[in-house]
């Protein structure tokens, strides 16, 4: 099942006992998406807890092949964001 975060919200203020209102915590999560993205693109490195961590590698403009096509074609500098699973995720397969 795939949850939205809408439903995530109202996971959290079920959670808290409802001391944190669902609005706020979307609101919350949004504003965080935001910042996660601005400091990827600004090179820096994020660590969320114990959970995921996402590493910005920029890659270099240069040649890559198309398989499909059959031909060389011109890569332009990118970043590409590597993203590594923590402690509660990688180990969510194992009894605690």
């Amino acid at each position: 099942m795939k949850l939205t975060i809408v439903e995530l919200a109202r996971e959290v203020r079920d959670r808290s006992n409802g001391e944190l209102k669902t609005q706020d915590i979307h609101y919350t999560v949004k504003l965080l998406e935001e910042v996660i993205v601005d400091e990827l693109k600004k090179g820096n490195e994020i660590k969320l807890r114990s959970l995921v961590s996402f590493k910005p590698i920029k890659k270099q403009a240069g040649k890559a092949y198309d398989g499909l096509n059959k031909k060389y074609y011109e890569t332009k500098e990118h970043i590409r964001v590597s993203i590594r699973r923590l402690g509660k995720i990688a180990n969510i397969d194992k009894d605690e």
